[in-house]
């Protein structure tokens, strides 16, 4: 099948769902604690359960941080009811390759512990009919795509277009940490410490598939930090002839796909009320609102 989705409410015909087998862990370094600042220091989206002084909050590099067992076991059980609930309802799901044993890989610049394909949208969108895997803002997620290219390379094969976006080195120094400068966050140069490398080319683009909303031909998507600028700016320039895009200025620090959720043209659930001022004007084509 040809792939051919422009927006997050049409009925569904094929689907990947993602597999959390093998997730058990996360390194805590400075890709990681970038990447969850909000859910770590900011009670707007999610009310903390520690203090944010709490040594739990300032692993020095090289943490690994173990996931309970019983969150494991229920995460798994809940992915599998969720892949009952989508073929029940006549939908043919995929799966990625199962991640059987967890692998520690390196780079000339870092090393990182794998992750399983289970968030396969974080990092893959389909636009039109074709498939765009992005650059990825997590080190431990460099590799995670390679479990999905069985089913990518089917969709090429079948028609589909495929594309990725360039892949980031992610020394330290290619991290924009403004985001987090200046939040009332305990030893913020510990947290975020960076270090110098020769390998060091400034600021890179690192942008998440979850960042864009797709309403059609229009596009949002939250940027938050340089590397999502040059994500959105790579966007523009390679699809920018077909589609709208649209700039959700610091909305979170990375994903907005569970802070606005588009319902059908017309209608948006929003995570938090203070969401709605800074949403863009309403785009209005064929008399009808893509975005109110």
């Amino acid at each position: 099948m040809i792939v051919n989705s422009f927006d997050e409410w049409s009925p569904l015909k094929e689907v990947i769902v993602g597999s959390p087998i093998s997730y058990e862990s996360h390194d805590v370094e400075l890709s990681f604690k970038l990447f969850f600042h909000d859910v770590a220091y900011s009670e707007f989206y999610y009310p903390s359960y520690v203090s944010a002084t709490d040594d739990a909050q300032v692993e020095q590099p090289g943490t690994t941080r173990k996931l309970r067992q019983r969150y494991v076991e229920e995460l798994a059980e809940d992915v599998e009811e969720l892949v009952t609930a989508l073929q029940q309802a006549g939908v043919r799901v995929l799966r990625p390759t199962t991640l059987t044993k967890v692998p520690v890989f390196q780079t000339p610049y870092w090393s990182a512990t794998g992750l399983p394909a289970l968030n396969v949208r974080d990092q893959a969108i389909i636009m039109g009919n074709e498939i765009i895997e992005t650059a990825p803002q997590v080190r431990a997620r460099y590799f995670e795509n390679d479990l999905l290219k069985p089913l990518f390379y089917e969709y090429f094969l079948a028609g589909s277009r495929w594309t990725v976006m360039p892949r980031p080195m992610m020394t330290d120094a290619s991290f924009d940490t403004s985001y987090v400068s200046g939040e009332n966050t305990p030893a913020i140069e510990r947290v975020y410490a960076q270090k110098t490398s020769e390998f060091d080319i400034g600021f890179e683009m690192m942008i998440d598939a979850a960042q864009a909303i797709r309403f059609g031909k229009d596009i949002l998507i939250n940027v938050a930090t340089k590397n999502h600028e040059l994500g959105m700016r790579w966007f523009e320039q390679h699809l920018g002839d077909t589609f709208t895009f649209h700039t959700l200025y610091r909305f979170a620090d990375n994903h907005i796909d569970s802070i606005i959720l588009p319902l059908r043209p017309g209608l948006l659930l929003l995570r938090n009320p203070s969401v709605l001022p800074k949403l863009p004007p309403p785009v209005t084509k064929m008399g009808r609102d893509l975005c109110t």
